[in-house]
């Protein structure tokens, strides 16, 4: 038997703020779980390469 589990959490903020601060490398260890650093190879808003 496989379980699925998919943890939600509900963010009160419109989706472009939430855009804004994900996309912020100056965020990153605020949000995301497991690193303890975080750096970009350039400076600036992170872009498609």
């Amino acid at each position: 038997m496989s379980v699925d589990v998919r943890p939600t959490t509900l963010v009160r903020r419109p989706r472009a703020e939430v855009a804004a601060f994900m996309f912020d490398p100056a965020n990153d260890l605020l949000w995301t779980g497991g690193i303890t650093s975080s750096k970009p190879d350039r400076p600036g808003r992170l872009t498609a390469a």
